[in-house]
């Protein structure tokens, strides 16, 4: 029996694609996963490279701004607050040799690391 242009079971196709493109799908699956751990590999070099560079460019950046507030007698010391992993700075007088200003204020940044641990504990005690 012949439907428009069917004309038997020989006529009918496959639609999931012959084995050997299956096999091609296949196999470029499992070349990509095993190239998987390269590619990560290569953005783990990446990222580590743009962290150094940015890193870089942030030293270059105080510096700038030493020398400038330099000519006010004043000196920028930036310090990584342990607890926050923030940064804040402290305007130094050099004359005197004290700390003029801290922005954001240490102790604030105490502050905010206490409550995050009071965070914590509420969010523990509630699993």
């Amino acid at each position: 029996m012949d439907v428009d242009g069917v004309s038997g079971p020989d006529s009918v196709r496959d639609l999931s694609g012959s084995s050997s493109e299956n096999r091609n799908v296949r196999s470029s699956r499992s070349r990509r996963s095993k190239h998987q751990p390269k590619d990560r590999l290569r953005e783990d070099k990446l990222d580590q490279d743009i962290s150094e560079r940015m890193e870089e460019r942030l030293e270059e950046e105080i510096d700038r701004l030493n020398e400038i507030v330099r000519t006010y007698d004043r000196k920028l010391n930036f310090q990584l607050h342990q607890e926050t992993d923030r940064y804040f700075v402290e305007v130094i007088d050099v004359v005197e040799d004290e700390v003029i200003r801290e922005v954001p204020p240490e102790e604030i940044l105490d502050l905010v690391a206490r409550i995050d641990d009071m965070i914590g504990l509420i969010i523990d005690e509630r699993r």
